[in-house]
C-alpha cells in the first residue's frame, strides 16, 4: 500500500459523557459519546486536519468514532495498565499504523505515554504537540488552528 504523509490523529476520551444528561441511552457512538468542551475541540481538530481519527478510551482503547460504546468510568493511569489492556491497544494501534506516516496525539500524560511506548522505534512519526499544555491553554490553540486552517505541525 502506497504512503503520502497520512495523518493519524488520536483523540482523548473524556469524563463527561452524555449519559449525565440523557441517562436512559444504552450505547451511543463514540464521538456522540463524550461531550466535553475539551473533546469537541479535539473532535473538530480531527475531523479537520487527519486522514483518519481515533479515540483513545480508557476502557475501550482505541477505537474508531463510530464504535458504539455504553458508559462507563474507567481512566488510564500508565503505572496501573492492565497487561491484557495493554497488548489489547497495541493490537487496535498495529492495525491502524500500516496505513500512517504521522500520528499526532491530543491526549494527556498517561495516555500518549502508551501511545508512544506502544509505537516506539517504528517508522511512524509520533507527536504530542499540545504536551505540557494546561487545558486552557491547549483549547485556545486548537481554537486557533481550526480558526486559521492551520495544523498544529
Amino acid at each position: 500500500m502506497e504512503k503520502s504523509n497520512k495523518t493519524l490523529v488520536i483523540v482523548p476520551c473524556s469524563k463527561n459523557k452524555t449519559w449525565s444528561k440523557w441517562p436512559h441511552l444504552k450505547k451511543v457512538p463514540a464521538k456522540d459519546a463524550y461531550i466535553s468542551p475539551y473533546f469537541r475541540l479535539c473532535k473538530l481538530y480531527a475531523e479537520k486536519f487527519s486522514d483518519k481519527w481515533v479515540i483513545f478510551s480508557g476502557k475501550y482503547g482505541i477505537i474508531d468514532p463510530n464504535t458504539p460504546i455504553e458508559n462507563y468510568n474507567s481512566k488510564l493511569l500508565y503505572k496501573k495498565i492492565d497487561k491484557k489492556f495493554y497488548h489489547m491497544i497495541k493490537k487496535q494501534l498495529g492495525e491502524l499504523l500500516a496505513e500512517y506516516d504521522i500520528v499526532v496525539s491530543l491526549c494527556g500524560g498517561d495516555y500518549f505515554r502508551v501511545i508512544e511506548e506502544i509505537i516506539g522505534d517504528n517508522r511512524v512519526k509520533v507527536y504530542n504537540p499540545l504536551s505540557g499544555l494546561k487545558m486552557g491553554k491547549r483549547m485556545k490553540k486548537l481554537k486557533d488552528c481550526i480558526e486559521n486552517d492551520k495544523p498544529l505541525l
